[in-house]
């Protein structure tokens, strides 16, 4: 049965233009009927996928909008700007909104929390602040206070219950949302921080900084899990998918990639703005995604990758002979030393190319009117016909294997991989997958614990006779001063 993996590569399904500077900003409304965008020209746009519904135009911010965010209804949409303000607009044609008087510096990021009950807004005067919303009305709740330099982003968890914050300062920090307090402090970047995510529903947060790199860490154990050294210029978005199998990050260099989370590779490159790319989203679902560039589009994508690929009766046959060899290796294995593992190996990544064408209380607000975008031919929605997709070739061997891998690894939860060590590119060597011998790498596992353990008496023994040696300077110190005082009296 042929089958044509073509149709497994994301396309590109709209344009929107309308925007007058760059675009700064997405969010989709979880209804996934609506796309928001905030832009260097002071507006907020909301693009309507309905073909009979233009585009709605929202003025009143006086600087760039930095972030905009759905609730999680989808009534209401939050905008930050570089004037210092947060505004809550009405999802509708007359775009009523609720000017929130934030900060003192401008406002780099907004988030409702997952039951909308609360927002988050990051600043550029060092602050994390969080506010009790009741439709279009706010109050200040509290702060989050540690950051030692702008704060660029930040995201709640899955439940609420926590708060990750990204900052220039080149930190990533963890937030109890009930205490207020830092958890944890992460420094591995080197550069500073863009925007924070966590992963959809395990212990895990994304981070992507100016350093051209995206790092992923385990909440769990606060280790480094993954490491990529993802783009040649600043990355400056990233979202995962709802799986949490995919991420997808956008960069100064122009291009959108698309991670392979579970191998820890690079699965697609995607040339899709004339300058940097500036944002990059999922839609709830994550049947599309969205991306926003300097060249003042935005764009919809249909992702397909996430797709499970037909497999022949042939090679599900020799899957399942796979599978029983694997079981087999694996009980030989519990009863035998632990061998040196040999990683699945790989013969290429796809590269999908595409042309370049492409404040306070509630008592400080104000009613504003927004503008639909009627009123302005520019401001409209479109196919754009000149943009064509084209996809590279791959070697004869890429493509069946990532038809194998998808289908064993469709039923997998997120497992860190080796690449948790820095190791992005699996090796090549062999052209087949060898399925993983899980004996081996839980007894390489327990043998690494033991060697942490190991250091961790050292480090423990090693205190232990500082201790000793400062309590015995002190009783000398103690002697020292006793005589003295002996000799003055």
């Amino acid at each position: 049965m042929a089958v044509d993996l073509e149709a497994f590569d994301p396309c590109l399904e709209r344009s929107f233009r309308g925007h007058k500077g760059n675009v700064n900003s997405l969010a989709f409304n979880p209804n996934c009927k609506q796309l928001a965008s905030g832009s260097d020209d002071n507006v907020v746009m909301i693009w309507n996928f309905q073909p009979q519904l233009r585009a709605y135009r929202f003025l009143g911010h006086k600087g760039a909008v930095t972030c905009v965010d759905y609730s999680s209804d989808g009534k209401i949409l939050a905008s930050s700007s570089l004037d210092n303000t947060v505004r809550l607009w009405e999802t509708s044609v007359r775009g009523k909104n609720t000017i929130l008087k934030a900060h003192t510096a401008p406002v780099r990021c907004v988030k409702f929390s997952p039951d909308s009950r609360f927002l988050l807004t990051a600043s550029d005067d060092k602050n994390t602040k969080v506010w009790r919303v009741n439709g279009q009305q706010a109050s200040f709740a509290f702060s989050l206070t540690g950051h030692m330099h702008w704060v660029r982003s930040g995201a709640w968890s899955p439940s609420g219950s926590h708060v990750v914050t990204g900052s220039d300062d080149k930190s990533v920090k963890l937030w109890d949302a009930a205490s207020h307090t830092c958890l944890r402090t992460y420094y591995e970047h080197s550069g500073e921080v863009r925007s924070v995510q966590f992963h959809p529903f395990e212990p895990i947060v994304a981070a992507c900084a100016s350093d051209n790199t995206i790092k992923l860490w385990d909440l769990r154990s606060h280790q480094l899990l993954q490491h990529y050294s993802a783009h040649t210029d600043p990355v400056s978005s990233i979202s995962f998918h709802p799986s949490g199998d995919f991420l997808l990050s956008a960069s100064k260099d122009a291009t959108l990639k698309v991670w392979d989370l579970r191998e820890g590779h690079q699965l697609y490159t995607i040339h899709a703005h004339k300058g940097g790319a500036n944002a990059a989203c999922f839609s709830a679902a994550g049947d599309y995604f969205a991306s926003a560039g300097q060249d003042n589009l935005v764009m919809t994508w249909k992702s397909n990758f996430d797709q499970q690929i037909p497999v022949p009766p042939a090679t599900k046959q020799r899957n399942r002979a796979a599978a029983a060899a694997a079981a087999a290796a694996a009980a030989a294995a519990a009863a035998a030393p632990p061998a040196q593992q040999q990683p699945p190996t790989w013969t290429g990544v796809d590269d999908t190319k595409y042309s370049d064408n492409g404040g306070h209380s509630s008592d400080d607000t104000n009613k504003e009117q927004g503008s639909n975008s009627d009123d302005s031919d520019e401001d409209v929605t479109e196919t754009d016909s000149s943009f064509a997709p084209s996809v590279s070739a791959t070697d004869s061997h890429s493509r069946p294997q990532q038809q194998q891998q998808q289908q064993q690894q469709q039923q997998q939860q997120f497992v860190p991989t080796k690449q948790a060590a820095g190791l992005n590119e699996p090796s090549s060597s062999s052209n087949t997958h060898q399925p993983p011998d899980l004996s081996s790498a839980l007894a390489q596992l327990l043998t690494h614990q033991q060697n942490i353990v190991s250091q961790l008496n050292i480090i423990n023994q090693t205190l232990g006779v500082f201790n000793e040696k400062m309590t015995s300077q002190e009783e000398r110190v103690t002697r020292l001063e006793q005589a003295l005082l002996q000799k003055r009296s």
